[in-house]
This record gives structure tokens, C-alpha cells and sequence, in this order.
């Protein structure tokens, strides 16, 4: 699933690049982000809901509204309480 062991060796390549905070004290690694999208539409709740189905889902809320997904590389989706344009304010 992308994620890596304590004693794995980790590597200094794009892909362990800086975090991107989600709120809540969470941490995504910003180079595996796809794409973050509003939680509207029966599109978006769909493919979450499939994923969820699937064991590729990561709720981020602490049982908050869900008002946006984060599309990782591997398939993962991470849904959090924050607006996509708040997660994004927050890196500059």
C-alpha cells in the first residue's frame, strides 16, 4: 500500500519529498498526491466509497464532516474535514 516499515532503508528520491498537513496533525507525503477534490458530487462519494469497499481509504476527520479527498499515486484515498483550498493555503 506505499507504506514502509521502520527498518527499511529510506531512500532520498522524489517520492520522499516534503508533507503536505491535512489537518489534525496528519502528514501526507507531498509527492504522492494526485490530486485533492471536494467532497461533492455522487462521482467523488462513489470512488470513495468503492475504495472504501476495497481497504484503500484513510479517514482523516476525526469524525467531522468529510469536505475533501486526497488521490495518492498507489490508489489511496485520504478523506479530510478541511477544504482543498485550506489544505493548500496552509503550504504557502
Amino acid at each position: 500500500m506505499g507504506f514502509k516499515h521502520i527498518d527499511e532503508k529510506i531512500t532520498n528520491d522524489s517520492k520522499n519529498g516534503p508533507f503536505l498537513a491535512i489537518g489534525f496533525g496528519y502528514q501526507v507525503n507531498a509527492g504522492r498526491v494526485t490530486c485533492i477534490l471536494p467532497y461533492a458530487g455522487e462521482t467523488i462519494r462513489n470512488m470513495f466509497v468503492e475504495q472504501k469497499e476495497k481497504g484503500m481509504t484513510l479517514n482523516a476527520t476525526k469524525g467531522r464532516k468529510r469536505l475533501s479527498v486526497i488521490l495518492l499515486d498507489n490508489g489511496l484515498i485520504i478523506a479530510s474535514a478541511f477544504k482543498p483550498e485550506t489544505i493548500v493555503s496552509r503550504q504557502l
